[in-house]
């Protein structure tokens, strides 16, 4: 949809009537002569940059042209295209956190971390190239390569009763045609064995209670490989659905760690007595001190 106006153009998008829904909705980028464009084509692309912003912001449903946006979308380009690189670039690394069992204090497993460290925009942060990664699609060539690093890696840790090594998904990985060839394909070439990977999932992936994810999981769940529902508490943290995941553990967030001598002990308390009935172990993020009761 294009209408010109004295003053201006403002390009917009509506769906067609047979793909739209009950309620029609309709993203609008607006520039204005002179300030945005000298000509009908500088105008036409100025009004593009301001609806594609607008649907990616999904704020506004009117979005007014400025520079700041053109820059920005040649930014997100460039880094969708060095994301695309990483792989074969070398930028990729993963880091490993540990996850201590209590009360031994024995090292059960080590979760992998991703991180990318670029040659010019330096190491960029997890919450900006996983969502790039996820809307590009860039995620199941992503995932996969830190699955088989991830289980490489533990390969080679020495120990009698080494930790096992613990990854995250995403849901656009587990709805793949290729997940389950790729964690068993994953295990095999590291030679670890399955019982010492664990696959974590945040609980908004499984909204809705996602039969096929939930499929997948039983799966590979019964090869031996366990499974965790990461930062529990934060999205829906449905009972009825918890009850049924083809889960092992639950993850209480970290935020909620953070202030469980204050207002977040009862949250805390019940997210334990909650995996407690139903069989399921308990792990907490964020904790970096031996806090000891006071006697």
């Amino acid at each position: 949809m294009v209408v010109e106006k004295s003053g201006g153009i403002t390009r917009g998008e509506v769906l067609p009537a047979r793909l739209a829904p009950d309620n029609i909705d309709a993203t609008v980028g607006v520039a204005l002569f002179p300030e945005h464009g000298r000509n009908y084509a500088e105008l036409i692309r100025a009004a593009d940059v301001a609806m594609y912003a607008g649907k990616e912001e999904k704020r506004s449903k009117v979005r007014l042209f400025d520079p700041a946006l053109s820059r920005r979308l040649v930014e997100h380009h460039l880094l969708e295209q060095a994301l695309r690189e990483a792989i074969s670039a070398g930028t990729l690394s993963l880091v490993f956190e540990p996850i201590i069992v209590a009360p031994s204090g024995r090292c059960g497993a080590m979760e992998a971390l991703l991180r990318w460290n670029h040659p010019e925009y330096g190491t960029v942060p997890p919450s900006t190239f996983i969502p790039l990664a996820e809307r590009t699609g860039d995620i199941l060539s992503v995932g996969r390569w830190a699955l088989r690093e991830a289980c490489r890696e533990a390969a080679s840790w020495p120990s009698r009763q080494p930790p096992a090594v613990s990854v995250n998904i995403s849901a656009t990985q587990i709805l793949s045609d290729r997940f389950t060839s790729d964690v068993f394909s994953a295990l095999v070439d590291a030679g670890l064995p399955a019982h010492r990977l664990q696959l974590e999932l945040t609980e908004t992936q499984f909204a809705g209670g996602d039969a096929a994810a939930s499929a997948v999981l039983t799966e590979l769940r019964r090869s031996g490989i366990r499974v965790a529902l990461d930062d529990f508490g934060t999205g829906f943290s449905s009972l009825s659905y918890l009850r049924n995941l083809p889960i092992d553990s639950v993850k209480i967030d970290q935020s909620f760690v953070a202030a469980v001598h204050t207002d977040s002990r009862p949250i805390v308390k019940a997210i334990l007595t909650t995996a407690e009935a139903l069989g399921l172990e308990t792990i907490a993020e964020g904790i970096e001190t031996l806090d000891r009761p006071k006697r």
